[in-house]
């Protein structure tokens, strides 16, 4: 085919292809394979701007932002519609993350040479229409090449790819299953239409669900936040499962300064800030936590060899979270420290964004200390039903950000003046919601008053490591607030910090 010619060639293509929603991956492959063309010849004919070789330029194969899509209809003889519906891009989807694809098959879809382009997303854990949860392929099975049915098998995995290029028809799908598909992807499209409705004013609160790599865990923990805020402002029914377990959530607006020259301020506990701080400590505790009473007062009276191991399914997680954000805050890094009193010079080490090159005001940052603990403790609750033995240590420096998604929103009318320090503005904050500090009463104490040591120390672990300190490497266990063990489980024990 001559390439100076593109409008009035044609590609060798079926007529009944593409199925519904067809990824762009699975077509490409197929048109490669039928007409014995590489991925860089087939671009050259449907691109809208050529690309110099060696530009260090890469196509992003699950947009169609660069596509010519008449030009690649009229080469294959189809509505350009049915083209466009194989690119997240062209379904008002936006997709998050590196470029390079990551393919997820449905098992059953594959044996009819189908791949949906919905199933790109990172949040979809299985195919709607066969209930089969997706598998990911390696590497080389989601490279784009010509194959040929003696080459149809990854050299890699041993995957067979022959289901894509040698069905007598490229789209195998029947009426009922066809309509399925439509079915099912349209109620996710409208579905995400109307999510991207309600999120218009805070749309950053929704880019971990489109995602197209697996996040790590910062990133899922804001997810399922993200999850738990959409589905409450979506009133629609999802039949769609998700990798991401839901959690409910909402977004706090509120008028803020922030300030340039505002890290060279110190606040004291003894100053106005300190006053607040101690205010914001008591409504917390009086509101929220007084069904973990007794447990706080245990914890409290522990001492700091026996902090270093609590039971992982005995300690009362409110209680801890409660008492490593006020250790964070005050710069307290021994649970005997709370018992003793407070000196007037000692420095408050309150929470604020981190990733932020300003800092916010005094009162403002009181505001994030305030919302910070609701952060860190459902943070702490999610690291827990991953890890069963953790470490929550404390920051060098400065306190954690309260495990906070957060949006700032400079106002238009602040000072341009690049000389002046302060300008106001609005931040927005994914708010996670506690389940646990509803309760009426603490299901963990109620269990230990029942046991027969009546503590939540780790006893054989803590006589374990006080028999054979002398082996034990302290590292920077001076920096630990509290362990969580797990001594009854097997293997060799290993801790996931959180850091605080």
């Amino acid at each position: 085919m001559s390439k100076n010619n593109k409008m009035s060639d044609r590609l060798t293509w079926d007529s009944h292809a593409p199925a519904p929603y067809e990824s762009a991956w699975s077509v490409f492959l197929k048109i490669l394979s039928i007409n014995c063309i590489t991925m860089r010849e087939l671009e050259e004919l449907i691109e809208r701007e050529p690309v110099k070789n060696k530009s260090g330029l890469y196509r992003n194969y699950l947009n169609g932002d660069w596509i010519d899509f008449d030009r690649y209809a009229t080469l294959l003889g189809v509505a350009a519609e049915r083209l466009k519906d194989g690119f997240l891009d062209q379904l008002g989807i936006a997709p998050v993350g590196s470029f390079d694809l990551d393919i997820r098959h449905c098992p059953y879809c594959d044996r009819l040479g189908y791949h949906c382009v919905l199933f790109q997303l990172s949040m979809i854990d299985e195919c709607p229409w066969h209930r089969c949860k997706l598998v990911k392929s390696c590497g080389s099975c989601d490279s784009l090449r010509p194959l040929s049915p003696i080459q149809s098998t990854c050299i890699s995995c041993g995957k067979s790819l022959d289901n894509f290029i040698s069905a007598p028809r490229f789209n195998a799908l029947d009426n009922a299953l066809k309509y399925a598909v439509i079915g099912y992807c349209r109620e996710f499209i409208d579905w995400w239409a109307e999510v991207e409705a309600g999120t218009s004013c805070c749309p950053s609160f929704t880019n971990a669900l489109l995602r197209i790599r697996r996040a790590d865990q910062t990133e899922m923990q804001f997810a399922q936040w993200q999850l738990g805020f959409v589905r409450k402002i979506t009133k629609k029914e999802l039949f769609w499962k998700f990798s991401i377990r839901e959690k409910p959530a909402h977004v706090i607006s509120r008028s803020c300064l922030i300030n340039k020259d505002e890290s060279l301020q110190r606040h004291y506990f003894s100053d106005d800030i300190g006053h607040s701080y101690r205010s914001i400590r008591r409504h917390i505790y009086k509101k929220y936590l007084r069904p973990h009473h007794a447990c706080i007062h245990h914890l409290v009276n522990l001492s700091r060899n026996e902090t270093l191991y609590l039971h992982s399914e005995k300690t009362c997680l409110p209680a801890v979270a409660f008492l490593a954000w006020r250790m964070s805050v005050e710069g307290i890094c021994n649970i005997e420290g709370l018992r003793s009193p407070k000196g007037e010079q000692v420095p408050l080490r309150l929470m604020q964004p981190s990733t932020w090159p300003f800092s916010l005001a005094g009162g403002d940052q009181l505001r994030w200390t305030y919302d910070g603990f609701f952060g860190l403790l459902a943070a702490l609750e999610d690291t827990h039903e991953r890890h069963w033995r953790i470490i929550v240590a404390m920051n060098d420096y400065l306190a954690c950000d309260g495990f906070l998604q957060s949006r700032l929103i400079e106002d238009a009318t602040s000072p341009a003046d690049e000389t002046s320090t302060v300008r106001s503005g609005v931040v927005q904050i994914l708010c996670p919601e506690v389940a646990c500090l509803a309760e009426k009463s603490c299901a963990k104490w109620r269990a230990l008053t029942r046991s027969s040591d009546r503590s939540m120390c780790d006893q054989h672990a803590f006589d374990q490591a006080m028999t054979w300190s002398w082996a034990t490497n302290p590292g920077n266990s001076h920096k630990n607030l509290f362990k969580l063990t797990q001594n009854e489980r097997f293997g060799r024990p290993t801790f996931e910090y959180f850091n605080v």
